[in-house]
């Protein structure tokens, strides 16, 4: 009874905020986006090809195309724009370069000759490798269904590979239900290149492993940095969610480990990990992602007096309904007004949490 009664006036203070204050916050960065769109153009094989030397982008040219990428990225339809653009953006460089390329393909046949050579005899003594196996043979065919191109069992085959090669390449890892649903559009992307989308996938997972870890401390440290910037945002509302014992924000669970690849379309979800892997607002650009999305739903939240678990049946609901545009204008928004009250009250906030976003 008591939870509900500070549920009830932490929702009552939050309603109460001035509207006006709100209009102030949201003009902060008012029509940030929609300028840069409109003044940049997208990236085509032709104008990447024309910033490459021997395989790479030139110091000068690297922030332009980051900067592009952030903001409209390729040009529709342009397949092999997008495909040079995240082999610059998780390994460095265009993949033209043909020392770059053998590199690739002699580590990924290395690393499956390693796996293929496990015989039934050999696998009655490597009890965790068939039970990766397993698991991904499992989860393999049972991603993106409705994606055309995962309809085909030979690219079901790619997938599987490329998931087996990784959990022996990475046996600390190994396999966790998810990783197939990250590594989906990579080797889409890759025009299903096995060589390629394992070198795009590790360098993918040298960040987002961790995540995946069964003692989740990773995965619960990013939740607290997501709500430590909710709570510098909008304290109010972070005040909601305490009194209702939702401020450890697991709802966003799903959003962060697999960014919104579960929310979007499969087409949104590879426009926005490219925006994410640009890195043209930080390291961390998804929690504002993220907490664009809950700001969003913020109203109804508050209005319905929501717990964990009806906030999480609501966001859950969300699925199929995000304008992605629209999410990442908001998530600009907050991105520009965190980081000026960062700097405000850098004296009152700590230093783990500075760093962690200043990084």
């Amino acid at each position: 009874y008591q939870r509900r009664v500070r549920a009830s006036k932490a929702a009552a203070q939050l309603l109460v905020v001035s509207t006006r204050r709100r209009q102030r916050a949201q003009s902060l960065a008012a029509n940030v986006r929609e300028r840069a769109r409109a003044a940049t153009a997208p990236l085509t094989v032709a104008a990447l090809t024309a910033l490459i030397d021997d395989g790479r982008l030139s110091a000068d040219s690297e922030l332009s195309v980051r900067r592009t990428t952030f903001y409209v990225g390729t040009a529709a339809g342009d397949a092999a724009a997008r495909r040079t653009l995240w082999r610059f953006l998780l390994l460095g460089e265009s993949g033209d370069n043909a020392t770059g390329r053998a590199r690739r393909v002699a580590a990924y046949e290395r690393v499956r000759a390693q796996w293929e050579a496990i015989d039934e005899e050999q696998a009655a003594h490597c009890s965790e490798f068939v039970d990766r196996r397993r698991r991904i043979e499992k989860d393999v065919v049972r991603t993106d269904r409705t994606h055309a191109s995962f309809a085909d069992t030979r690219n079901i085959d790619k997938l599987q590979r490329v998931l087996l090669s990784y959990a022996v390449w990475n046996f600390d890892a190994g396999y966790v239900q998810g990783m197939n649903d990250l590594l989906s559009p990579i080797l889409f992307v890759m025009d299903f290149d096995e060589p390629d989308a394992f070198a795009c996938f590790k360098a993918v997972m040298a960040k987002r492993a961790p995540f995946f870890s069964r003692d989740q401390v990773a995965m619960t440290l990013y939740l607290e940095m997501f709500a430590a910037a909710l709570r510098l945002l909008d304290s109010s509302f972070a005040d909601y969610l305490k009194s209702v014992d939702a401020l450890n924000c697991f709802f966003a669970y799903r959003w962060l480990l697999c960014p919104f690849k579960r929310e979007l379309s499969f087409a949104d979800t590879m426009r926005l990990w490219e925006v994410l892997w640009s890195g043209y607002r930080g390291h961390s650009f998804e929690l504002f992602v993220a907490l664009a999305l809950l700001f969003s739903q913020r109203t109804h939240i508050v209005e319905q007096k929501l717990e964990f678990d009806g906030i999480l049946q609501h966001v859950v609901g969300l699925s199929g309904k995000i304008d992605l545009e629209s999410l990442l204008n908001d998530a600009e928004r907050l991105y520009i007004e965190f980081h000026r009250k960062l700097a405000l009250e850098s004296e009152t906030i700590p230093f783990a949490m500075q760093e962690f976003f200043n990084k």
